[in-house]
Formats: structure tokens, sequence, C-alpha cells
């Protein structure tokens, strides 16, 4: 696995400061050799070809961390078991809400 930091230096796994890529379809990743690309160069989803966005991998982690807590429990083990997998045109809280039977 490649994992990045902002810069384009290659960094190890526990490096909270390396890059994410996820995507519009709820495939994410931190080895960024796991994307494909458009005609254009642009990282998108293996699978889907959805382009996607990058975030700080703390910044998402403890994004996702407080929405875990109170009544969102569960969500933390839900995005790592969505770690590179594809739901198509699939929003991550839509997901999530069909996931705990309110969608």
């Amino acid at each position: 696995m490649i994992y990045l930091l902002d810069d384009g230096t290659p960094t190890t796994s526990d490096d909270a400061s390396r890059i994410m890529w996820y995507g519009t379809c709820t495939y994410w990743t931190d080895d960024w050799d796991m994307l494909s690309k458009t005609d254009d160069g642009i990282p998108c989803c293996p699978k889907c070809g959805s382009v996607g966005f990058i975030i700080k991998y703390d910044k998402w982690h403890d994004g996702a961390i407080q929405f875990d807590e109170g009544i969102n429990r569960g969500y933390l083990k839900f995005l790592m078991e969505l770690k590179e997998t594809c739901h198509g045109n699939t929003n991550i809280m839509d997901l999530w809400k069909k996931e705990r039977g309110n969608g």
C-alpha cells in the first residue's frame, strides 16, 4: 500500500497526517494505488468511476469519531467496513440510515 502526505511524500499507515481519498459512491481508501483515473488523470473510484475528494486522515477520522458519539454509535465501525467498497450512486449517509433501519 502507498500512503501519501499532502505534498506527495510517502508515509506509513499509522501516520495521522496521511491523505485519504473518498468518493460520492461510498468508496474510500488511503491506498492511492487502488484508485483508477479518468481520461483527464483525475483519481476516481475503480468500480463506478465516481470522482471524489481528498482529506487528511486525522480530520476525516476525528469527524467520524465525533459523529459516532451519542445516537450514532457504530458509525465508525460502519465506515471501516465500507473501506474500498462501492455502492454506486449511493450517499454514505443514506446507506448509514438504511443500515440503522431509518432509510
